[in-house]
């Protein structure tokens, strides 16, 4: 998965290896998956499973993403249950 950000400084904070925290927040009638660096916001999860992903935190599971790859503001993220 990849995500999308409008936090430049979050990203440059960014590593391979970095595992950030994965919550559904609800805007009006739609809902974000949000990615978390250290408790903030650092952008929203974009890509074909993300519907999917959303049923399963609203059924109650927890995940986490790990960054894998960093290609200028493009981050992509490896996204895993929590255990």
């Amino acid at each position: 998965m990849q995500y999308a950000t409008r936090q430049a400084p979050t990203v440059a904070n960014l590593a391979e290896g970095v595992v950030l925290q994965v919550q559904l927040v609800q805007s009006g009638a739609n809902y974000l998956l949000q990615v978390l660096h250290r408790g903030h916001p650092a952008g929203a999860l974009l890509g074909s499973k993300v519907a999917r992903l959303k049923e399963r935190l609203l059924d109650g599971q927890a995940f986490e993403a790990t960054v894998s790859a960093i290609n200028g503001s493009l981050v992509t993220l490896r996204v895993q249950a929590k255990i």
